[in-house]
């Protein structure tokens, strides 16, 4: 018996060392090519389920957006939306110069945001990062800083900002609305 154990273990040692290689290739390697998580050509189009929460009224507002691309000039898109867009990030989106690569979405432009009694807030961003697929979730993205200032009722009112984009997760498959969907960023 003593015999049988010590020849198994020779026939298993020299086994492991046949399947050993000290060949790092691997030529047979998948690469996967860029996925296009924002396919930007003319007449594309996406329907979003908005729902908004009224704080003065106390009630729940919900409504669709249609956002399509509307331009193309070379590398650069631009969205707009039915109407006037429902969600934020669609209406930031549609006031945007857009720029896709392999692995990343960002855009340049001048983003207004309302605020009810006060004069709208413009921002302007230059190559703001909405997206990167080749970092790591939560890596801050883009930063962008500034100041407004404006007069109310004479009162000089001012606010120091800091808008922030962060690479979300990425999902290899989601199930949503009874369709499955793979490799989702999820924000």
């Amino acid at each position: 018996m003593n015999n049988l154990l010590r020849y198994s273990a020779l026939v298993l040692f020299i086994v492991s060392l046949a399947s050993c290689s000290n060949n790092d290739n691997d030529d047979n390697a998948v690469v996967n090519p860029p996925a296009d998580y924002f396919p930007l050509s003319l007449d594309n189009f996406w329907n979003y389920d908005v729902t908004n929460r009224n704080l003065d009224l106390n009630e729940t507002q919900s409504s669709r957006d249609s956002v399509y691309v509307a331009s193309a000039n070379g590398n650069l898109f631009g969205l707009a939306v039915n109407g006037i867009a429902n969600g934020t990030m669609n209406t930031i989106l549609t006031q945007m110069s857009l720029m896709p690569s392999d692995n990343r979405l960002s855009g340049t432009g001048s983003v207004t945001f309302p605020f009810e009694g006060l004069e709208d807030f413009q921002i302007g961003v230059n190559n703001v990062v909405f997206y990167d697929t080749s970092v790591a979730a939560s890596t801050t993205l883009s930063t962008v800083e500034g100041v407004l200032e404006q007069m109310v009722e004479g009162l000089p009112i001012t606010a120091t900002y800091t808008l922030r984009t962060v690479q979300g997760s990425i999902s290899e498959s989601m199930f949503l609305n009874n369709e499955n969907y793979t490799n989702v960023i999820e924000s």
